[in-house]
């Protein structure tokens, strides 16, 4: 089990699946969503927003602008290859990772889908084992 208290999040992606992620860690740590778009679904949330076009930001950009002192960052964009580069760049700077769409990262995150099942786990199969796992909690 992580603790999160104090720790900085960085969800990349401010759509639907990076408002679900935000959410989820919002009560227990300092939330920075980094997207050149928000959905309203953050709109509320105790969370601070960073407007940038990622795809454009060179990797030192991402790798010491953003990551830098980061504990967990989520890559929740609908482009998987802007998700894995930005997984690739956690591994560098010793950053666990989460990637909504790509290669699997080292972090699982529980989906939370409120009023509709969840699919069942070999409808989405994941290549490797995660070395950690955020448990779901109680809002």
């Amino acid at each position: 089990m992580l603790d999160l208290t104090a720790r900085r999040v960085l969800i990349f992606g401010g759509g639907d699946v990076g408002a679900r992620k935000a959410a989820f860690f919002e009560h227990e740590a300092e939330v920075t969503v980094i997207s050149r778009s928000f959905s309203p679904d953050l709109d509320g949330l105790a969370i601070r927003r960073q407007e940038t076009d990622l795809s454009a930001l060179p990797d030192e950009a991402l790798r010491g602008g953003f990551l830098s002192g980061a504990f967990l960052a989520v890559a929740a964009t609908p482009d998987s290859g802007l998700n894995d580069r930005i997984g690739r760049l956690c591994a560098e700077a010793g950053v666990l990772f989460n990637n909504a769409a790509g290669e699997p990262g080292d972090v699982t995150i529980p989906s939370v889908v409120r009023g509709q099942p969840l699919p069942r786990r070999d409808q989405h199969p994941r290549k490797e084992s995660r070395r950690f796992a955020v448990p779901p909690h109680e809002t």
